[in-house]
């Protein structure tokens, strides 16, 4: 959580498309999982480890967004535009058609409140982290012996 907020504040420049914060936010969840599998005596199934990586998924994302959007709102309102910016110049270098980024940022732009920014952060942390917390709970979990 630590480094997706100095991320998001700008502390840290994106390392490999956020690679690294997907690494790091994996072993998040599965430290999740080993503390509540120790608690347990060795024993966590499948639907335990994915409840509680749901409930570390969850309060990473409302954290982060709660906070970008007190940074938005408050702290520096000009930070949707200069995303809105850096995202426009990440488009025209991955050779996106010009045409459709000129039509697709202005939308944006006028329509992204700093609720809208809120919200879209915790769905890009939201969905990736459902979908990791459900790779790293079958591991976690192990196999159950019959």
């Amino acid at each position: 959580m630590t480094y997706g907020l100095m991320l998001s504040m700008g502390l840290l420049k994106y390392v490999g498309s956020s690679n690294l914060g997907h690494v790091i936010f994996g072993l998040g969840i599965y430290s999740g999982h080993y503390y509540y599998k120790r608690a347990c005596e060795g024993r966590l199934r499948y639907r335990e480890a994915v409840q509680v990586g749901l409930i570390i998924v969850g309060i990473t994302a409302g954290t982060i967004a709660s906070l970008s959007y007190c940074i938005a709102k408050f702290v520096d309102p000009l930070l949707v535009s200069h995303t809105m910016e850096h995202m426009k110049s990440t488009l025209q270098q991955s050779h996106v058609d010009s045409s459709r980024a000129e039509a697709i940022i202005p939308a944006l732009m006028s329509s992204l409140t700093p609720v809208g920014f809120a919200l879209s952060i915790a769905l890009t942390i939201l969905i990736p982290g459902i979908i990791l917390n459900l790779v790293i709970a079958v591991f976690s979990a192990g196999f159950a012996k019959k």
